[in-house]
């Protein structure tokens, strides 16, 4: 696939059903991932300067521009029956998953997994504190430079304005907080810090098995963690959502800033 001269499409590296994404080059022989979006699949659209934009793209350029720890887009090209969206390729990157399976039993050493939720807890609180929220935070989703462990959120597919988060429902199914099944209750921030605390333990316990909201524990593994690592995972996978901790005493918490390494 080439799209208007200007970039070539190599590899085809995932699939959904909203999107195809290959890695690629530019022109210049630079290297590009390329994520094709069907026009059939997209809902909404924006105004982007004097361009019509669909939504996952819209919230990526918005979420780039606010916060350094999102991948900037590098173009953005409208075609008969998809968009296409031009991003960065850099050779030492991988997803969180990928990235797992370099560690004994997935599970990250505890400075490194803080290290890294360190990270994508202030991206959060920068695009929280400028009114959009992402909505599918996962392993697969966050992006990590194998030498400098720096981390980049990608997939704004499910992105929207935080005042317009509760309107409606969108992420995956696995990341969701027991409340969405028992009580049918979808309060954004809840909804978000509980999948911030599944993918934390996904980096500490090399796994987060769920079936409709409820956790599995793997306490052959948590045994090993720190006492102070443990009480951060119960707060932010507290089944009683009122209880749950909240995004701005997440990132005050001394979890994360008593670690000088950080």
């Amino acid at each position: 696939m080439t799209i208007q001269n200007s970039y070539e499409a190599i590899d085809l590296i995932a699939r959904s059903p909203n999107s195809l994404v290959y890695t690629g080059r530019c022109k210049r022989g630079i290297p590009v991932i390329l994520k094709q979006i069907p026009k059939k699949t997209i809902t909404k659209y924006y105004d982007y300067g004097r361009r019509r934009c669909p939504q996952e793209i819209y919230f990526q350029l918005l979420a780039s521009k606010i916060s350094s720890f999102v991948v900037t887009p590098l173009d953005w090209i409208e075609k008969d029956d998809s968009y296409v969206l031009v991003m960065e390729n850099p050779s030492d990157v991988v997803n969180l998953r990928q990235f797992a399976t370099g560690f004994p039993g997935g599970c990250l050493p505890e400075d490194l997994a803080r290290s890294i939720f360190c990270q994508l807890t202030e991206c959060l609180r920068e695009l929280h504190d400028n009114g959009i929220i992402h909505r599918d935070i996962k392993p697969d989703n966050i992006l990590i430079s194998k030498n400098s462990f720096d981390i980049k959120l990608i997939d704004f597919g499910c992105a929207t304005f935080s005042h317009l988060a509760d309107q409606n429902v969108a992420g995956t199914l696995d990341f969701f907080p027991p409340e969405c099944f028992t009580f049918n209750e979808f309060d954004s921030e809840k909804m978000l810090v509980w999948s911030m605390g599944a993918l934390l333990y996904f980096l500490l316990c090399g796994e987060f098995e769920v079936n409709m909201g409820q956790h599995r524990r793997n306490f052959r593994r948590e045994i090993k963690l720190t006492n102070t690592s443990r009480e951060m995972l119960d707060r932010l996978l507290c089944y009683f959502p009122t209880k749950r901790i909240s995004l701005d005493g997440l990132y005050k918490s001394s979890w994360l800033n008593d670690n000088p390494s950080i």
